[in-house]
């Protein structure tokens, strides 16, 4: 029995197409090297407005290509800061990325007293509690800013250590309500929205999307500040 076997090997480019090697049958082919780049590294420091170390989580995004479009891949893992508010970002593979940081809030409570207890015992109304409004921070991004389509792209080859400082800024994620309606003023029977940032200047690109209420109102919570354009769509 004759026949071609395709073998593929990678290049010494990182994360790149393999180089195919033809092997007739019964063939040895000798002499090939694989050289294995460096893990890369970013690292730096989170202070607050203030310019004191600051307890943050901090992410990083690899900037790629597929299927011709221009992707952001989530680096797996947070990495948290220290007392000094230094991180370090490891195991890199050369390309771009994106760091942000998102500072810790603490979590606000009211603690009960024995004496609410005991009256629920009792079979008396629990104690009133005023809701908790969850205001959550929104993500700095390399250099400072809270807009994405200004954040700088940071450039890791092999073996590299970048160093890239973060400061925060006071901002909360926003939230977006509206309503829908057609031309005649009826109400849609079957709409969504999508919210997307307008400017293709930065790295990426934020979009969200959201259903629209049988009454045309709609809500989009946890939105970073920045410029969007929103569009309604009918779906079918």
């Amino acid at each position: 029995m004759t026949g071609v076997q395709t073998c593929a090997l990678p290049i010494w480019r990182p994360a790149r197409p393999g180089t195919p090697i033809d092997l007739a049958n019964g063939e040895k082919h000798g002499g090939v090297v694989i050289r294995l780049a460096s893990a890369g590294a970013i690292t730096g420091a989170v202070y607050d407005e203030n310019g004191q170390p600051a307890a943050a989580l901090v992410t990083a995004q690899q900037r790629k290509t597929q299927n011709g479009e221009r992707v952001m891949v989530p680096v797996s893992g947070n990495f948290a800061t220290d007392e000094r508010g230094q991180y370090r970002i490891y195991g890199l593979a050369p390309g771009d990325y994106v760091v942000s940081a998102l500072r810790y809030t603490p979590i606000v409570a009211r603690a009960v007293s024995d004496a609410e207890i005991n009256e629920v015992l009792r079979g008396g109304n629990p104690p009133t509690v005023p809701p908790l409004v969850p205001q959550r921070p929104a993500p700095v991004y390399y250099p400072g800013t809270v807009r994405a389509d200004d954040a700088q792209l940071i450039t890791v080859g092999s073996g590299d250590e970048r160093q890239a400082d973060i400061r925060l800024e006071t901002a909360l994620m926003a939230r977006v309500d509206g309503n829908v309606t057609v031309a005649d003023g009826q109400t849609p029977r079957s709409m969504n929205v999508v919210l997307y940032s307008g400017s293709n200047a930065g790295p990426f690109t934020f979009a969200q999307g959201g259903r629209v209420a049988p009454d045309g109102r709609f809500t989009m919570p946890s939105i970073p500040p920045g410029g969007y354009t929103l569009a309604a769509i009918a779906t079918m």
